[in-house]
């Protein structure tokens, strides 16, 4: 165990610098003066954030499949790397507005809210000695499986069919949805923001129920079509990151249920199938939502490459944000963290005038009105800044830290309780749309709907054992 652990400090250390070396090399020459400080901002960041992390590795027990390692690569990429890159090849601008002038203020806060993650993440109270209980686990009764097979299967069905009827109802008919856009027709007359829209909210809990039926059923044949049907349906809707929550969740339950770890060859394999994948779906999303046909001919390296990166150029709208609030426009002080998260739900069928956030305010103030029109999307600290300033990021990054910490304990535990692993399998991933899009309204629904199926069958099979 030493020696492997010396073996990775090496690794990584190695890799730090490297990295850090490589950043310098490249330093533009050419940059004018304030430029130039935002590089070597940009670069402190990067050895202050990534130092931390390699320092919590020496110092800590550290598994592959702790959050803190993927969220500390999703900001080193969002706040450090990216921007890094931008500057490098010249790409400053954003919707024609150069908002480099936030980058100092923003980075400064970027590594002091992460600070603060940090010190949540490690500032954990201690579990108390878990008492001697019965856990839903893989030599569970095939009474207590059958029935958890039964509900898993009746959720994904109800799932299905309201995932289904949400597509029918935005104008696209049955062959255009389950051909991917390949055949059929769609109506354009009825491609307007359905009342119902809430309703692709329960799409979500086909992850979960998947994942008990995936566990606990023999017939491979059941479990691959409706894998392939929850793919259809999640890609006919566009939504990359549920397609990473999707083929991240069975890989990362088959290694901590078997106490396994993937090497180093197959973490290269699943990072390229899944940016390949995040590539296709932003190649085909604004076809599949306009009923065209794709056009695969255009479809080649350089769009997946554009497609990840524009996954991480979401620092641009949080550097113009701090250069307007709060100077031009003033926190929103918890009007959408708090209040949109409980309206959000209320179908406008039933509420008609329901307000709306204050996103595009914020996005038209700090960028331009048609980067509100896009739906331009910030990451979480842009949330937390906009709500209640430096001071709001420091205590919310603080509370995501301890969230994040918490969640490790559902597979560090109890390795037997599928309950768990099936819950922290799907979770993990999930924290990279937590990261990368700072909209809690939609955030909490997303996790209350990937959780909800697996607290009920918890509760409900409890309920008989005991």
């Amino acid at each position: 165990m030493r020696q492997s652990k010396a073996i990775g400090t090496i690794f990584f250390t190695l890799v730090y610098l490297i990295i850090g070396v490589v950043i310098l090399k490249y330093t533009p020459q050419n940059l004018i003066n304030s430029d130039y400080v935002n590089y070597l901002t940009l670069t402190t960041g990067y050895f202050i954030v990534a130092g931390i992390l390699l320092i919590s590795y020496i110092v800590t027990p550290m598994d592959l499949f702790e959050p803190i390692i993927f969220v500390t690569f999703l900001y080193l990429m969002i706040f450090s790397i990216v921007p890094i890159i931008n500057i490098i090849i010249g790409e400053t601008l954003f919707f024609g507005k150069d908002i480099m002038g936030g980058a100092q203020k923003a980075t400064w806060i970027f590594i002091v809210s992460y600070l603060a993650f940090v010190f949540g993440y490690y500032l954990q109270r201690e579990k108390e000695p878990l008492k001697k209980k019965k856990s839903i686990n893989m030599e569970t009764t095939e009474d207590v499986k059958r029935e958890i097979l039964l509900i898993s299967l009746i959720f994904w069905i109800f799932c299905f069919l309201l995932s289904l009827f949400d597509l029918l109802s935005s104008g696209k008919n049955l062959l255009y949805i389950l051909s991917i856009g390949n055949t059929g027709f769609i109506d354009p007359s009825r491609q307007i923001s359905t009342p119902l829209g809430f309703v692709s909210m329960f799409g979500y809990s086909m992850i979960p129920t998947w994942m008990y039926i995936n566990a606990y059923s023999k017939n491979t044949i059941l479990k691959n079509v409706l894998y392939v049907l929850t793919l259809i349906i999640f890609v006919v809707r566009g939504f990359r990151f549920v397609i990473v929550i999707l083929i991240m969740a069975p890989i990362i339950y088959y290694y901590i249920k078997n106490n396994k770890r993937p090497s180093l060859l197959l973490l290269c394999i699943l990072a390229m199938v899944l940016l390949f994948m995040i590539g296709i779906i932003g190649f085909m999303r604004g076809d599949i939502r306009s009923g065209n046909e794709v056009e695969w001919a255009s479809f080649d390296i350089e769009f997946i490459i554009e497609a990840v990166k524009g996954n991480f150029d979401i620092y641009q709208p949080f550097y113009g944000m701090v250069e307007v609030i709060p100077e031009d426009l003033g926190y929103s002080y918890g009007d959408q963290i708090f209040v949109y998260t409980l309206i959000m739900f209320i179908p406008r069928a039933i509420w008609p005038n329901k307000p709306y956030s204050n996103i595009d305010e914020v996005l038209t103030t700090s960028v331009s009105r048609y980067a509100s029109n896009a739906g331009i999307a910030f990451p979480n600290i842009g949330e937390f800044y906009m709500e209640f300033g430096i001071f709001g990021c420091i205590v919310f990054m603080f509370f995501f830290g301890k969230l994040c910490g918490w969640s490790k304990r559902l597979y560090k535990i109890d390795k037997n309780n599928v309950n768990s692993l099936i819950a922290y399998s799907i979770i993990l991933p999930s924290f990279m749309q937590l990261v990368i899009r700072g909209y809690t309204p939609s955030n909490f629904y997303l996790i209350l709907s990937l959780l909800l199926p697996i607290l009920f069958i918890k509760f409900k099979t409890n309920k008989n054992i005991r």
